[in-house]
């Protein structure tokens, strides 16, 4: 006491102002998270979309070394790949276009260009975006 007065109490709790900016700090940072795991889930499918696609073109290019006309290539793939452009959700365009080149030293091969158009993402407005990918593969010719 002070002069017959009680010293003033200290509050040590907090005031409503610094809660309330604690908790908009604390939204922020949940926000901020929750956008992340988002967009890391649209990279991780898009990611499996671009595999698989890249899978079915090597599949295609071995077994045109092997040997398997185009028309026998597209029936032994999974029904995903067509032949339509550009490919419906889910699916992958696959083409061959083919000729015989003449190699110096080598002799007479067959050149084939194998062409994938696949789904890469989807716009916010709901148009796909497709990639396009070429491979040219070379075969000892059989005629």
């Amino acid at each position: 006491m002070v002069g017959g007065c009680p010293l003033p109490v200290k509050n040590k709790g907090y005031t409503l102002i610094e809660v309330l900016i604690a908790g908009a700090i604390l939204l922020v940072g949940i926000a901020a998270a929750a956008v992340l795991a988002n967009s890391m889930v649209q990279q991780s499918e898009a990611n499996g979309r671009v595999s698989i696609a890249i899978n079915f073109q090597e599949q295609a290019a071995r077994l045109y070394q092997l040997g398997l006309p185009y028309s026998s290539i597209t029936n032994l793939l999974p029904e995903r790949c067509s032949i339509t452009d550009p490919p419906a959700d889910g699916t992958i365009t696959l083409t061959m276009t083919t000729a015989s080149t003449n190699i110096s030293g080598v002799g007479t091969m067959e050149r084939a260009v194998c062409r994938m158009i696949y789904r890469v993402a989807t716009e916010d407005d709901g148009d796909a975006i497709h990639a396009t990918n070429d491979v040219t593969i070379y075969r000892p010719s059989i005629r």
